[in-house]
Protein backbone atom coordinates (compact mmCIF):
# COMPACT_ATOMS: atom_id res chain seq x y z
CA UNK A 1 0.00 0.00 0.00
CA UNK A 2 1.28 3.55 -0.92
CA UNK A 3 1.21 6.09 1.42
CA UNK A 4 -1.28 7.80 -0.49
CA UNK A 5 -3.69 4.79 -0.26
CA UNK A 6 -2.79 4.32 3.35
CA UNK A 7 -3.83 7.88 4.28
CA UNK A 8 -6.83 7.74 1.65
CA UNK A 9 -7.94 4.42 4.20
CA UNK A 10 -7.42 6.33 7.41
CA UNK A 11 -8.97 9.14 6.15
CA UNK A 12 -12.25 7.41 5.32
CA UNK A 13 -11.85 5.23 8.54
CA UNK A 14 -12.48 8.57 10.91
CA UNK A 15 -15.20 9.70 8.72
CA UNK A 16 -16.65 6.04 8.96
CA UNK A 17 -15.72 5.63 12.84
CA UNK A 18 -17.78 9.27 13.45
CA UNK A 19 -20.88 8.13 11.65
CA UNK A 20 -20.57 4.09 12.76
CA UNK A 21 -24.58 3.81 12.84
CA UNK A 22 -24.55 5.05 8.86
CA UNK A 23 -21.40 3.59 7.79
CA UNK A 24 -23.67 1.63 5.30
CA UNK A 25 -24.50 4.54 3.41
CA UNK A 26 -20.69 4.95 2.17
CA UNK A 27 -20.77 5.08 -1.57
CA UNK A 28 -18.26 2.52 -3.41
CA UNK A 29 -15.09 3.77 -4.43
CA UNK A 30 -14.84 5.20 -8.07
CA UNK A 31 -12.64 2.73 -9.84
CA UNK A 32 -9.64 3.69 -12.30
CA UNK A 33 -11.55 3.63 -15.22
CA UNK A 34 -13.96 5.83 -13.63
CA UNK A 35 -11.72 8.49 -12.62
CA UNK A 36 -9.69 8.34 -16.27
CA UNK A 37 -12.80 8.78 -17.86
CA UNK A 38 -13.77 11.74 -16.24
CA UNK A 39 -10.47 13.15 -16.71
CA UNK A 40 -10.63 12.91 -20.15
CA UNK A 41 -14.27 14.01 -20.17
CA UNK A 42 -13.25 17.63 -18.37
CA UNK A 43 -9.48 17.80 -19.52
CA UNK A 44 -8.15 17.72 -15.57
CA UNK A 45 -5.22 15.95 -14.25
CA UNK A 46 -6.10 14.37 -10.44
CA UNK A 47 -3.29 14.42 -8.06
CA UNK A 48 -2.18 10.88 -6.84
CA UNK A 49 -3.11 11.52 -3.36
CA UNK A 50 -7.13 12.55 -4.46
CA UNK A 51 -7.45 9.29 -6.83
CA UNK A 52 -6.56 7.47 -4.11
CA UNK A 53 -9.14 9.17 -1.56
CA UNK A 54 -12.30 8.95 -4.10
CA UNK A 55 -10.89 5.19 -4.69
CA UNK A 56 -11.51 4.07 -1.29
CA UNK A 57 -14.80 5.63 -1.13
CA UNK A 58 -17.10 7.73 -3.22
CA UNK A 59 -19.26 9.52 -0.84
CA UNK A 60 -21.76 9.61 2.05
CA UNK A 61 -24.48 12.14 1.82
CA UNK A 62 -26.07 12.33 4.90
CA UNK A 63 -28.56 15.19 6.10
CA UNK A 64 -26.59 17.81 6.59
CA UNK A 65 -29.31 19.09 9.47
CA UNK A 66 -26.55 21.73 11.06
CA UNK A 67 -26.97 23.74 8.19
CA UNK A 68 -23.17 25.04 8.89
CA UNK A 69 -19.54 24.28 6.96
CA UNK A 70 -18.98 22.21 4.42
CA UNK A 71 -18.42 18.73 5.75
CA UNK A 72 -17.49 16.27 2.80
CA UNK A 73 -20.38 13.40 4.46
CA UNK A 74 -23.11 16.43 3.61
CA UNK A 75 -21.66 18.25 0.37
CA UNK A 76 -18.53 15.58 -1.35
CA UNK A 77 -20.53 13.59 -4.88
CA UNK A 78 -19.44 10.72 -6.81
CA UNK A 79 -16.51 11.82 -9.38
CA UNK A 80 -18.75 11.04 -12.40
CA UNK A 81 -20.89 14.71 -10.97
CA UNK A 82 -17.54 16.89 -10.78
CA UNK A 83 -17.14 19.44 -12.98
CA UNK A 84 -14.62 22.08 -13.84
CA UNK A 85 -15.15 25.40 -12.30
CA UNK A 86 -15.56 26.81 -15.67
CA UNK A 87 -17.83 24.89 -16.96
CA UNK A 88 -19.76 24.64 -13.79
CA UNK A 89 -23.68 26.36 -13.21
CA UNK A 90 -21.87 28.05 -10.51
CA UNK A 91 -20.40 29.92 -13.33
CA UNK A 92 -22.46 29.81 -16.24
CA UNK A 93 -24.93 31.59 -14.66
CA UNK A 94 -23.02 34.68 -14.26
CA UNK A 95 -22.83 36.97 -16.56
CA UNK A 96 -19.05 39.05 -15.96
CA UNK A 97 -16.46 36.43 -16.66
CA UNK A 98 -14.34 38.18 -14.75
CA UNK A 99 -16.78 37.58 -11.43
CA UNK A 100 -15.03 34.82 -9.85
CA UNK A 101 -11.22 35.65 -11.12
CA UNK A 102 -11.92 38.59 -9.35
CA UNK A 103 -12.62 36.96 -6.25
CA UNK A 104 -10.52 34.31 -6.36
CA UNK A 105 -7.83 36.58 -6.46
CA UNK A 106 -8.99 38.46 -3.62
CA UNK A 107 -9.25 35.21 -1.94
CA UNK A 108 -5.92 34.57 -2.15
CA UNK A 109 -6.16 31.51 -4.08
CA UNK A 110 -3.56 29.43 -5.43
CA UNK A 111 -5.13 30.68 -9.00
CA UNK A 112 -7.32 33.12 -10.84
CA UNK A 113 -8.03 30.76 -13.52
CA UNK A 114 -11.44 29.21 -13.33
CA UNK A 115 -10.50 25.93 -15.40
CA UNK A 116 -8.12 25.12 -12.54
CA UNK A 117 -10.25 24.16 -9.89
CA UNK A 118 -13.58 21.23 -10.02
CA UNK A 119 -16.50 22.03 -8.15
CA UNK A 120 -16.40 18.39 -6.24
CA UNK A 121 -20.20 18.48 -4.70
CA UNK A 122 -22.06 20.91 -2.90
CA UNK A 123 -25.56 21.25 0.19
CA UNK A 124 -28.38 20.56 -0.82
CA UNK A 125 -29.74 22.22 2.26
CA UNK A 126 -27.43 25.05 1.66
CA UNK A 127 -29.70 25.86 -1.84
CA UNK A 128 -30.42 29.27 -0.34
CA UNK A 129 -26.94 30.00 -0.04
CA UNK A 130 -25.38 28.41 -2.61
CA UNK A 131 -22.99 26.31 -1.47
CA UNK A 132 -20.06 24.22 -2.75
CA UNK A 133 -16.77 22.73 -2.44
CA UNK A 134 -14.18 23.26 -4.87
CA UNK A 135 -10.96 21.51 -5.52
CA UNK A 136 -7.96 22.83 -6.67
CA UNK A 137 -6.05 19.80 -8.65
CA UNK A 138 -2.76 21.18 -8.70
CA UNK A 139 -2.33 21.54 -4.64
CA UNK A 140 -4.93 18.87 -2.97
CA UNK A 141 -6.80 21.83 -1.45
CA UNK A 142 -10.06 22.08 -1.16
CA UNK A 143 -12.45 25.03 -0.48
CA UNK A 144 -15.89 26.28 0.63
CA UNK A 145 -18.09 28.48 -1.61
CA UNK A 146 -20.88 30.32 -0.70
CA UNK A 147 -21.54 31.33 -4.14
CA UNK A 148 -24.66 34.05 -3.14
CA UNK A 149 -22.14 36.01 -0.83
CA UNK A 150 -19.76 35.19 -1.78
CA UNK A 151 -17.42 33.94 0.00
CA UNK A 152 -14.57 31.30 -0.08
CA UNK A 153 -13.07 29.21 3.10
CA UNK A 154 -10.19 27.37 2.96
CA UNK A 155 -10.76 24.15 4.23
CA UNK A 156 -7.47 22.26 3.91
CA UNK A 157 -6.49 19.26 1.96
CA UNK A 158 -8.57 16.83 0.50
CA UNK A 159 -7.64 13.98 2.81
CA UNK A 160 -7.66 16.34 5.83
CA UNK A 161 -10.94 17.41 4.99
CA UNK A 162 -12.55 13.90 4.52
CA UNK A 163 -10.46 13.09 8.17
CA UNK A 164 -11.24 16.35 10.05
CA UNK A 165 -14.46 18.16 8.94
CA UNK A 166 -17.35 17.52 10.51
CA UNK A 167 -20.60 18.68 10.51
CA UNK A 168 -20.52 22.23 12.69
CA UNK A 169 -22.08 21.79 16.09
CA UNK A 170 -22.65 17.97 15.75
CA UNK A 171 -19.57 16.70 18.40
CA UNK A 172 -21.00 13.12 17.58
CA UNK A 173 -23.37 10.91 15.58
CA UNK A 174 -25.23 9.90 19.11
CA UNK A 175 -26.16 14.09 19.33
CA UNK A 176 -27.66 13.71 15.71
CA UNK A 177 -31.53 13.62 16.89
CA UNK A 178 -30.91 16.72 19.44
CA UNK A 179 -29.56 18.57 16.79
CA UNK A 180 -33.17 17.85 14.26
CA UNK A 181 -35.06 18.76 17.36
CA UNK A 182 -33.14 22.01 17.69
CA UNK A 183 -32.92 22.63 14.00
CA UNK A 184 -36.80 21.41 13.11
CA UNK A 185 -38.78 19.53 15.67
CA UNK A 186 -39.72 16.16 14.39
CA UNK A 187 -38.58 12.61 14.15
CA UNK A 188 -36.62 10.37 11.54
CA UNK A 189 -39.48 10.45 9.35
CA UNK A 190 -39.76 14.01 9.24
CA UNK A 191 -36.23 14.65 8.63
CA UNK A 192 -36.59 11.99 5.36
CA UNK A 193 -39.17 14.18 4.17
CA UNK A 194 -37.44 17.79 4.71
CA UNK A 195 -34.25 15.99 2.87
CA UNK A 196 -36.05 14.86 0.05
CA UNK A 197 -37.47 18.04 -0.74
CA UNK A 198 -34.36 19.57 -0.64
CA UNK A 199 -32.27 16.84 -2.90
CA UNK A 200 -35.48 17.30 -5.16
CA UNK A 201 -34.00 20.94 -5.97
CA UNK A 202 -31.73 19.81 -8.75
CA UNK A 203 -30.29 16.42 -7.13
CA UNK A 204 -31.68 13.89 -8.98
CA UNK A 205 -28.72 11.03 -8.54
CA UNK A 206 -28.93 11.82 -4.91
CA UNK A 207 -32.23 11.62 -4.59
CA UNK A 208 -32.46 8.20 -6.05
CA UNK A 209 -29.39 6.87 -3.96
CA UNK A 210 -31.30 8.25 -0.49
CA UNK A 211 -34.70 6.40 -1.71
CA UNK A 212 -32.75 3.18 -1.54
CA UNK A 213 -32.04 3.30 2.24
CA UNK A 214 -34.20 6.22 3.64
CA UNK A 215 -36.46 3.64 5.70
CA UNK A 216 -33.16 2.00 7.41
CA UNK A 217 -31.74 5.94 8.07
CA UNK A 218 -35.28 6.51 9.74
CA UNK A 219 -34.88 3.41 11.83
CA UNK A 220 -31.56 4.04 12.94
CA UNK A 221 -31.98 7.94 13.72
CA UNK A 222 -34.92 7.30 15.93
CA UNK A 223 -33.38 4.43 17.65
CA UNK A 224 -30.51 7.27 18.68
CA UNK A 225 -33.49 8.99 19.82
CA UNK A 226 -34.84 6.52 22.24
Amino acid sequence: MTTDQANATAAWQALAEFWSPFAFMLGDGATVEEIDAWQAAQDVTLPSDVRALIGVHSHLQVPAITGGGYPAEVSLSHVSQWVRFDRSEVNTRMDDPEWWPEIFEEAGLPSASMADYVIVGSSPWGADYGIYVMLHPGSSAVYGIASNEPRIDPLGSMVDWVAKLRPKGLPNVQALPAAWEDFDEGSGAGLAERHRFYLGLGHPERLQRWESFEAKFIEIFDSLSS
